[in-house]
């Protein structure tokens, strides 16, 4: 939280404030947003693509999402910064292959399942 309060100028005390009050209106332990904790636990493709030259967020956290979620893969792109990265071409197109792959996967397990001897 302190690299996202000076990134942001926000103090650390509201941050905690406003974690507290997610806390009580989600009914969730802030450990249980906190991605690198939970992603350790999980085996969902996670798609991370991130620009060397995003000054807002440091690469480093994708880098180190990336190595603590076993799904995840991280496309790292150079020249888009923090907000081109949305529009750029190429970027498009591997979310939309990953997105597609993802619903085969999906449609290709369920359709197995259903067509197991247990159904």
């Amino acid at each position: 939280m302190s690299e996202f309060s000076q990134r942001t100028g926000v103090s650390l005390r509201l941050l905690d404030d406003a974690f507290g009050e997610l806390e009580k209106r989600l009914s969730v332990h802030r450990d249980e947003m906190n991605l690198h904790l939970v992603g350790k636990k999980l085996r969902t493709p996670l798609l991370l693509i991130h620009d060397h030259e995003d000054y807002r967020t440091s690469i480093d956290h994708s880098r180190a999402l990336e190595q603590s979620w076993p799904g995840a893969r991280l496309v790292e792109t150079y020249g888009l910064g923090h907000r081109r990265i949305l529009r750029d071409y190429h970027v498009i197109q591997q979310a939309v292959a990953f997105v597609s792959q993802a619903k085969l996967s999906r449609k290709s397990d369920l359709e197995g399942q259903l067509n197991s001897p247990l159904c």
